[in-house]
Formats: structure tokens, C-alpha cells, sequence
């Protein structure tokens, strides 16, 4: 296993060490994180989610339908889940947390 630890300056006379280790999670959308059976959103889910982001992790909606659904996600969502990333068109587009697209 590789050494995931690095330091925060190499050049620091008091350099500390810095835990690299992030988890990234991945979740299509439909009928995997919401439900169109009605059950919506798992409130599970959203606290699961929750829990895994304060630990530091970074938690990614990679589905198949065109950013141009994004704001049909975001009703549906009502706002309980923010992403870290979004992957939209099976990846033909990328945007950060901030809704800034970081590759099309």
C-alpha cells in the first residue's frame, strides 16, 4: 500500500504531517439515490451522506441525464443533498460544488 501521508511544506521547520485519504462515493440518481416509486429521497440516505461528508469525504451525483436537468434534480431534492461534484451525460460534464463547469 502507498504511503498516503504528506507534508504540509517541505520547507516548514515545523512541517506536520496531513492525512491524504479521502473517499470519493459516486451515486447515479435515478432509482439508485432518489426513488420514483414515491419513496422520493431515503432519509437514511441523506444522513448516511451527511455523516460520510463531515468526515471529510466527498460525495458525487454521476448520472446519465444532460445538465440541463439540473434544476428538475434540485426540485426533486429540495436542496438535502448538497454535491461536492456533479457529473452529468455520463460524463460529457463536470461541475464543482459551486456549480462551475470544470470540464464538457
Amino acid at each position: 500500500m502507498m504511503d498516503q501521508t504528506v507534508y504540509e511544506s517541505e520547507y516548514a521547520t515545523n512541517s506536520k504531517k496531513i492525512d491524504c485519504r479521502k473517499i470519493v462515493f459516486a451515486s447515479d440518481f435515478d432509482d439508485t439515490l432518489y426513488h420514483h416509486d414515491k419513496r422520493g429521497l431515503l432519509e437514511s440516505d441523506v444522513e448516511a451522506i451527511e455523516k460520510f461528508q463531515k468526515a471529510g469525504n466527498i460525495f458525487v451525483l454521476c448520472t446519465g441525464r444532460p445538465a440541463i436537468l439540473r434544476d428538475d434534480i434540485q426540485d426533486l431534492i429540495k436542496d438535502r443533498i448538497r454535491f461536492d461534484y456533479e457529473i452529468y451525460s455520463c460524463g460529457s460534464m463536470i461541475l464543482d460544488q459551486n456549480q462551475q463547469v470544470i470540464l464538457s
